[in-house]
């Protein structure tokens, strides 16, 4: 009883958490559509409150000719004045974002894995509460 309960707990986990990818993932492909691809200089580092760890303060140059600074949502120790890659809006360039793996596929990897994680350990519930070792 008690297997099948946690079963049941963990199958709707898995669904909420299979919905959660998809919506990470075309959230990102949104923030995409559109965008322009370029590189931008890291000017510095800012300090998230409560902890040590840090965000990059990006600059570029938009099609337009403007210089544009922007703060990444994302943390990460990238050196003053690397190369990184970015994506932004033409139409509002200050809407600009990090180009990497990491954060592009980060939300999408983690979501999607816990999803997974959570029907196998429904299904080996399952198997456990059909076997009869479930402690009701």
């Amino acid at each position: 009883m008690l297997f099948r309960a946690l079963s049941v707990l963990f199958l709707i986990l898995g669904i909420a958490l299979a919905f959660t990818t998809y919506a990470i993932e075309r959230h990102e492909e949104r923030m995409r559509a559109g965008a322009i691809r370029s590189t931008g200089t890291v000017v510095s580092q800012l300090k998230r409150s409560g902890g040590e760890a840090t965000v990059p303060v990006v600059r570029f140059v938009s099609q337009a000719g403007d210089h544009v600074d922007f703060t990444s949502r994302y943390v990460g120790r990238y050196a003053v004045g690397s190369r990184v890659p970015i994506y932004y809006h033409p139409d509002n360039p200050s809407f600009a974002e990090l180009d990497t793996w990491r954060v592009r596929w980060q939300g999408t990897v983690l979501a999607g894995a816990m999803s997974v994680f959570s029907f196998v350990i429904a299904l080996t519930l399952v198997r456990a509460s059909r076997t009869g070792s479930d402690p009701a």
